[in-house]
């Protein structure tokens, strides 16, 4: 039997008993035996059906999970297609499935798998009645424009799910349907929109979002395209949002037009921000002048605790702009300053800062290959030595590999 067939046979059914029962008298006895007869063939179709989509389903997730989907004991289903696309059928017979199970609460598919709109049909289905679904990744997973829009529509009124990834996406404008989203949506706390090709127009339309957003708390917006409008718009919605807590803009495409006016704009923003918690700007060509608008900020803010500036150009004074930093502001328990150009003397300042700051959790230094005490941006292993034994403390991590 096709799917198309299980899906219309037991409407076709019931059409064919009611016309085949007009034809017999209301007073005779034998319409009470038909009409018995018609019940239980149409509950032994529906059995059979169900037992055929629980065999498809089977295939799918394997033995032991369709159980799980069974019993209403599994609570987290990724799921694997090796060698073939992930077609809307399959998902379709694993929505039906889902329709009567209350136990899933994460549902994921693999890189291998892309969705077409009627695929993304289905797993907008899921979300419609999968009322304890809170985790959906379909990272990987090529989604297009039709089938994001189809999500987020039921999205902006979906009251369970709170963790969506959204990566690898094959968009021109899904960036425009996910922002539309968030501005209604008032569950999602967890969205990673990481390698969509966001530019700085749908930056912007995300950023607007925000400003009426007031439950999302992480936001990943890495390995995109975004530039100096894009980080100014984020930046700004900031300045408004109260929810976000943890933000990543590291490596875009072309970090070089982000730099330091990225980091700068975010920078102002923390002057009044006092949600957010973690900041992460790897790769993104930001040199002394940034790191030392961000340390100067960071003295009266009181919400940061992470900051991350791997893979940039931060040299000795932005270094020890951030050692300064650390000696008045007791809220920043992080900073990855890992190859960067900070240098002997940068790492130094630092760590006479640590000596002084008892909050203070992590650091981590260090740069990528083997140390060359004849490079200079190299931190000599006769400092690392006194970093390690002078200035860490119970409490205190000093990472110097990685």
């Amino acid at each position: 039997m096709s799917p198309k067939s299980q899906t219309i046979m037991p409407n076709l059914c019931d059409d064919v008993m009611l016309h085949l029962l007009t034809f017999i008298p209301n007073e005779s006895a034998l319409l009470f035996n038909c009409q018995l007869v018609c019940k239980l063939f149409k509950v032994n179709l529906q059995t059979r059906i169900k037992e055929k989509l629980w065999k498809k389903v089977e295939e799918i997730v394997g033995k032991e999970k369709c159980e799980g989907l069974r019993n209403n004991t599994l609570k987290d289903l990724y799921i694997t297609a090796p060698d073939k696309r992930f077609v809307s059928v399959d998902v379709k017979c694993l929505a039906a499935m889902l329709k009567e199970n209350t136990s899933v609460i994460k549902l994921g598919f693999d890189q291998r798998q892309k969705f077409d709109y009627n695929g993304a049909i289905q797993i907008a289905e899921i979300l419609k009645m999968g009322s304890t679904l809170q985790e959906l990744d379909l990272g990987s997973c090529q989604i297009g424009d039709d089938a994001t829009l189809r999500i987020c529509e039921v999205l902006k009124w979906n009251k369970t799910l709170k963790t969506l990834i959204l990566t690898g996406s094959y968009w021109y404008i899904g960036a425009k349907y996910v922002a539309e989203m968030l501005k209604v949506n008032s569950c999602l706390e967890y969205l990673l929109l990481n390698e969509n090709g966001i530019d700085d127009n749908e930056a912007t339309l995300i950023a607007s979002a925000l400003k009426y957003n007031s439950t999302l708390k992480d936001l990943c917006l890495c390995v995109n395209n975004i530039g100096i409008k894009g980080m100014q718009s984020l930046a700004r919605a900031l300045k408004v949002n109260k929810s976000l807590e943890n933000l990543d803009l590291g490596g875009q495409n072309d970090n070089s037009i982000v730099g330091n006016k990225g980091i700068e704009a975010f920078a102002r923003t923390l002057k009044v921000n006092s949600t957010l918690k973690e900041l992460n700007f790897w790769c993104s060509n930001i040199s002394d002048a940034g790191v030392k608008a961000m340390a100067l900020a960071l003295k009266g803010n009181t919400s940061l605790e992470k900051l991350s500036l791997r893979y940039n150009n931060t040299g000795i004074k932005g270094a020890k702009a951030l050692a300064q930093t650390l000696k008045v502001n007791n809220t920043l328990q992080e900073i990855d300053l890992y190859d960067n150009l900070i240098q002997n003397e940068g790492a130094l300042a630092i760590g006479e800062s640590l000596k002084i700051n008892n909050t203070f959790k992590k650091i981590i230094l260090g740069e990528e290959g083997n140390c060359d005490e004849k490079n200079i941006n190299y931190i000599s292993e006769h400092v690392k030595t006194y970093l390690i034994n002078e200035c860490q403390r119970e409490g205190l991590v000093i990472n110097l590999d990685w």
